[in-house]
């Protein structure tokens, strides 16, 4: 049970990141960021398994920068460089919060 509450609140925390800087500064409408954060979800759980440590945020964060940034080249997700740079900073500063207070709850 913890392991799925965990879970949707890493989802919240990706997707609220996602929401205020993808959609808000790059004008993405909500249903494309919703799928993207999905895919970056489990992106960042494949990465959350294979790194541990200090650095192992900085890595989710730029992880899920590149993502938006390849789905940015196709029609579907508008990402500019100085959103996608913001993107990384927030994503992995919110990740090093959720490792600091969600985590150490396990």
């Amino acid at each position: 049970m913890l392991a799925k509450l965990q879970l949707a609140v890493k989802y919240i925390l990706i997707t609220a990141a996602s929401l205020l800087m993808l959609g808000l500064f790059d004008s993405n409408p909500a249903w494309k960021v919703l799928i993207y954060a999905l895919f970056a979800l489990g992106l960042n759980q494949t990465i959350d398994h294979l790194y541990k440590g200090p650095v192992a945020p900085l890595i989710q964060g730029v992880s899920a920068t590149l993502l938006a940034y390849v789905l940015s080249l196709t029609p579907f997700l508008r990402a500019t460089f100085a959103t996608l740079i913001g993107f990384a900073i927030l994503f992995s500063v919110a990740e090093l919060f959720y490792r600091k207070f969600v985590k150490k709850s396990n």
